[in-house]
């Protein structure tokens, strides 16, 4: 059997591309923003590099939704923290133009 573990090595910022590694943000809250169907692993993830886990209040899109500039963008932007993401997610947020939204790189 093969296993693998995903280790992100930094966040890039979206919109910027400034790199960061997890240190940056030591002692801060983080929200999680994800579109994929089982958040579980995402979660693991980003607790683990992170070195704790997203705000209680973590914010899971389902795929099926799409991200828009209107509502979603807002209350996203009005977390007053930084919102971590994937890859795959960060293209979908980019339209919405957060100052402080990060991916896992």
């Amino acid at each position: 059997a093969v296993q693998f573990s995903l280790r992100p090595g930094s966040l890039r910022k979206i919109g910027t591309g400034e790199c960061r590694d997890a240190e940056a943000f030591a002692g801060k809250p983080y929200a999680l923003a994800t579109g994929v169907g089982d958040p579980a692993q995402v979660r693991e993830t980003v607790a683990r590099f992170m070195g704790r886990e997203a705000r209680p209040n973590i914010l899971v899109t389902p795929i099926t939704i799409a991200y828009t500039a209107g509502r979603r963008g807002q209350s996203m932007e009005g977390l007053g923290m930084p919102v971590i993401c994937t890859g795959k997610d960060a293209v979908k947020l980019r339209e919405l133009g957060l100052a402080d939204a990060w991916a896992l790189r």
